[in-house]
């Protein structure tokens, strides 16, 4: 592969709503804190004009702002 993660699931790849329900979050609030979440490593890709988010990386960041102690 050429350092690109391979989805294989449509259930993997989420919208910015779908993120901002999984995080209990307005989908504005999402975009205000994008960038926080993004250098704590939200992985994300564009699908035309649209973004979509790889769930085990909104999963991981809320796991590593949990361990550090980071408020999303």
């Amino acid at each position: 592969m050429s350092g690109k993660q391979e989805v294989t699931s449509s259930s993997e790849v989420l919208t910015k709503k779908e993120v901002a329900q999984l995080l209990k979050i307005s989908p504005r609030t999402f975009d205000q804190h994008r960038p926080k979440l993004t250098a704590l490593g939200l992985k994300s890709f564009n699908v035309g004009r649209s973004v979509r988010f790889i769930r085990q990386s909104v999963l991981d960041v809320i796991r590593i702002a949990s361990e550090t102690g980071e408020a999303l």
